[in-house]
């Protein structure tokens, strides 16, 4: 899974927001999210709820290997594409949106410790932010699970790494394109992802370019940079305005020509 940083505090800000205006305009939680509850086992998945998109079948027996949907694992997904939301060792108790000028934009599911073979799919239709609303000894905790963005307001990176002893890949971002020498050119720069990578050597991530834009202008980046090696090819650089609203597909190989 592609560990994005994200502002828990902006995001749970956010419900306090849209709880406030929906009791202001005399609104009432409401669900409007097209769903259904699957029973499914993913085998040695984790055991909190992870959000999958929904590109792969249900075989007959119920039963599918997490490593299998691994590279479709994500917290960002696009207006109409399905997720695939396995519950893990949680049960489902409830659901509720709030929801502003007919768009909602606030979506919560309630579990509860126990449970199991369950997943929600979900085919969102509008923009919103989806959490996780657990009870754990007594306590409510809510936890983000993910985003549903414009396709335009997206950007994703699907990528095949032919690197021996690679097993990962990083993004980071940086404010202007550089020459990478040592991997110290990458201490004092974002991480914004670390992508473990299938056993096939192949990973997927999608992107809010919104949220990588600094408050300042910057005259050609800023720029993302996909990192697996140090080598000449084991790296790729774009320009964050380059893959807003586009899937990019790359491959990642030391080249024999030098190091870059």
């Amino acid at each position: 899974m592609s560990s994005l940083k994200i502002s828990l505090s902006s995001l749970i800000i956010a419900i306090l927001v849209a709880v406030i205006i929906g009791l202001w305009q005399g609104e009432i939680p409401r669900v409007s999210v097209e769903y259904s509850l699957v029973d499914v086992s993913v085998k040695d998945s984790p055991d909190e709820p992870r959000a999958f998109a929904y590109e792969f079948n249900i075989p007959p027996n119920r039963s599918i290997t997490y490593d299998s949907i691994k590279e479709l694992e994500n917290n960002l997904f696009k207006i109409g594409e399905k997720v695939f939301l396995y519950l893990s060792n949680y049960s489902l108790t409830g659901l509720e949106g709030w929801s502003k000028n007919g768009d909602e934009y606030v979506f919560v599911i309630h579990l509860i410790r126990g449970g199991k073979d369950k997943a929600l799919v979900i085919h969102p239709r509008r923009k919103m932010e989806v959490y996780a609303s657990i009870k754990k000894d007594g306590e409510i905790i809510l936890t983000p699970l993910f985003r549903v963005l414009d396709p335009q307001d997206s950007a994703e990176i699907i990528g095949d790494v032919s690197i021996k002893n690679a097993s990962s890949v990083l993004l980071y971002l940086f404010m202007e394109k550089k020459s990478l020498n040592t991997t110290d050119d990458l201490r004092n720069e974002s991480l914004i992802a670390n992508l473990t990578l299938s056993k096939r050597g192949s990973f997927r991530v999608r992107l809010d370019p919104a949220l990588l834009t600094p408050p300042f202008r910057v005259e050609e980046g800023p720029y993302v940079l996909v990192y697996a090696n140090m080598c000449e090819g084991g790296y790729r650089w774009f320009s964050l305005n380059e893959l807003k609203g586009k899937t990019i597909k790359i491959a990642l190989k030391c080249n024999l020509t030098g190091t870059g």
